[in-house]
């Protein structure tokens, strides 16, 4: 029965993605070590939603932090040309990245379900499924997954969320 789920999905459910999976693959940066795009984005995006600190600010409020941040942003810029240090990646942050990194480059396909397992411990599963750093393994999380849907339920989810999970299942599974 699951075997004719995994083919009936791959073979109907599956879409052309809108952009080509080169675009937005970051594996091959994960293994040179260069950083991963989003982090940064995202790291400036909720520094500055805390130093904003009002989810909806006046446009004059808004201005003002713009201008600050932007006189940060110039700061910054001198102290690198001049060769100053400025502030670096938190070490919970460098650490995951190199524990990425190590993981990314011992990567065996005849161990998929153990490299899944260790990155899992290093990042949580929706990280896992949508993370671009996976496009070129979706296709096989997709069959691991829905081969061994039970431990990867168990192993990741809460132990509420397991309850409810376990619930719908039986209920749909009559």
């Amino acid at each position: 029965p699951n075997g004719a789920a995994l083919k009936s999905f791959l073979e109907t459910d599956r879409k052309k993605p809108q952009f080509d999976h080169r675009l937005w693959n970051i594996h091959d940066r994960a293994v040179a070590t260069v950083p991963r795009p989003n982090n940064s984005v995202e790291g400036w995006h909720n520094a500055f939603a805390d130093r904003v600190a009002i989810s909806h600010p006046t446009i004059v409020k808004l201005g003002e932090k713009i201008r600050h941040e932007q006189s940060k942003f110039e700061v910054d810029i001198t102290k690198i040309l001049q060769s100053h240090d400025i502030k670096t990646k938190k070490t919970c942050h460098r650490k995951l990245d190199e524990r990425i990194t190590r993981l990314a480059n011992s990567f065996d396909p005849t161990q998929l379900d153990q490299f899944l397992k260790n990155m899992a411990a290093n990042i949580n599963l929706w990280i896992i499924f949508f993370s671009s750093f996976f496009s070129q393994l979706v296709h096989y999380y997709v069959m691991y997954y829905s081969q061994n849907k039970q431990i990867l339920t168990h192993q990741f989810l809460s132990f509420n969320k397991k309850e409810e999970l376990i619930k719908k299942e039986d209920a749909m599974n009559g």
